[in-house]
């Protein structure tokens, strides 16, 4: 009798083994499946988001993260109490991937209960693809945390919410001063410099030029802080600013950006050892227009580093028209490589359209994608001007871009057209609902946001617009089917 006991039991233990070998095998192939498809069941998915391990739980979150969709929210909030401090991380990355103001509430409730820091920093960052006030307060207070860890992710969660287009300019003092105190090491600045790039409050230029001198700073940290001063520096060449540069508040911005210590700062990292810190100094040089700076940025275009000389080539565009000129012929006579080559005759085109224009016809036109590529950028740069005898030129220019347009890879066809719908002196729009016909939802979709701005309103542009949605299918075409519908309503028609 208890031989036979000890034989159910192995045979339910067995059983029960091979139930659950069964659900994981379901569980992974349903949530591989909602993956690929990137359409999910949420009656469906609920079952694995529920499941008693905690792997199936993990996988359903990172699914539904992938998939974007605000519809699975509260889902995913659930998730953030969940036993498994895996499956909470993967909830709090998941949430912030929506980067919907809707996910805050629940992000932010997370962080005041959770406990394991490498949850905490996750929630952070979270909320920066979130939060949308100006004054968030547990912004602030991480900021100003003991901890260096949570320091860097607040900094870094201020920087992506000003990169979303919400700025909070109450944090950029105390950023400012993490970015210089002696205690911040300098592996640990590149977040608070980041952030400060991303806000871009011209108060903060002496901060982040005084970052730039401290020493033993890491690459990464010098290419960002660079990169926040050419953002201030275009601000700074802006009419406005100039019109302006007299006054309170300006004048020692505009005297530090002019004065021999920033010209010679900028210099020494147009020197650094590493090729993307000088390609970072070479884009706020460009800005800067500073004669002594263009002896070195000619020194540039013979760098061992491709994308150094490549920068090289476009700061021309803003020195000296002559310069510009003579080193554009020469690096495209002498250039040992096609895209430096490329580079040189977009920069032409700048400045001796016409012999730019003979160029792309006599040697780019026939040339495959990605090289043709420089075909369509140097055709872009030959536009109408003040000069009106370059109409001629821009007109020959656009006729080109429909021909490069109409031929090529979808990659090449693309460029063309969202190059083509900016013209001042565009095709005519059937041109553009011919290529609607294409049903690719890259076209679609510029297509579309051209016709919506165009007035009057294209009445004509209804159908055809019409006939392209139906080639798409959501979730999966969204992107091209958003502006489509906004369009379709911006005309007027009752098919929005």
């Amino acid at each position: 009798m208890k031989y036979f006991s000890w034989l159910i039991l192995i045979g339910i233990l067995i059983f029960i083994s091979s139930s659950c070998q069964n659900d994981r095998e379901i569980a992974f192939k349903e949530l591989t499946q909602a993956e690929y498809t990137r359409q999910a069941d949420l009656s469906g998915i609920s079952r694995w988001l529920n499941h008693p391990e905690g792997d199936i739980r993990l996988k359903a979150v990172q699914v539904l993260g992938a998939l974007q969709d605000t519809l699975y929210r509260a889902a995913l909030a659930n998730r953030l109490s969940d036993d498994d401090q895996q499956v909470r991380q993967a909830a709090a990355f998941a949430l912030g991937q929506l980067f919907s103001p809707t996910a805050a509430n629940a992000l932010s409730d997370a962080l005041n209960t959770e406990r394991e820091k490498a949850v905490r920093l996750t929630l952070l960052e979270a909320l920066g693809k979130s939060e949308t006030s100006s004054r968030p307060g547990w912004l602030m207070d991480y900021i100003e945390s003991g901890d260096t860890d949570l320091q860097r992710a607040a900094s870094l969660a201020a920087g992506i919410m000003a990169y979303r287009g919400y700025f909070p300019t109450s944090a950029v003092p105390f950023l400012a001063m993490r970015l210089n105190m002696p205690t911040t090491a300098p592996e640990d600045m590149w977040p608070h410099a980041y952030a400060l790039y991303r806000v871009g409050a011209l108060a903060s230029f002496n901060d982040l030029t005084t970052a730039l001198q401290r020493e033993n700073l890491p690459a990464n940290a010098k290419v960002i802080l660079l990169k926040g001063l050419g953002q201030l520096g275009e601000l700074i060449e802006s009419d406005r600013f100039q019109e302006n540069r007299n006054k309170e508040g300006f004048r020692e911005i505009y005297q530090n950006y002019r004065s021999r210590d920033y010209r010679e700062l900028i210099g020494r990292h147009l020197q650094d050892a590493d090729g993307y810190v000088r390609v970072a100094a070479l884009q706020v040089a460009a800005q800067m227009k500073d004669a002594p700076l263009q002896n070195e940025i000619l020194q540039l275009l013979e760098d061992p580093y491709l994308n150094v000389r490549i920068e090289a080539v476009r700061s021309l565009a803003t020195q000296n028209r002559w310069l510009a000129r003579r080193e554009a012929r020469r690096l495209y006579r002498e250039g040992d490589d096609w895209r430096l080559r490329g580079e040189a005759l977009a920069l032409l085109a700048t400045v001796q359209p016409r012999e730019a224009l003979e160029n792309v016809k006599n040697e780019w036109l026939d040339k495959a994608w990605p090289e043709s590529y420089y075909a369509i950028r140097t055709l872009e740069n030959i536009e109408l001007t003040e000069d009106k005898r370059q109409m001629n030129e821009a007109d020959e220019a656009t006729r080109l871009l429909m021909q490069l347009a109409d031929n090529g890879t979808i990659s090449q066809t693309t460029q063309a057209v969202e190059v083509l719908v900016n013209r001042s002196r565009p095709p005519a729009i059937e041109y553009f609902l011919n290529k609607l016909k294409s049903g690719d939802m890259a076209i679609a979709t510029i297509v579309s946001g051209y016709l919506g701005l165009i007035k009057p309103r294209p009445v004509e542009a209804v159908q055809p617009l019409i006939e392209a949605y139906a080639h798409f299918s959501a979730p999966r075409d969204l992107e091209a089917m958003a502006p489509i519908i906004s369009t379709l309503d911006s005309i007027g028609s009752a098919d929005a």
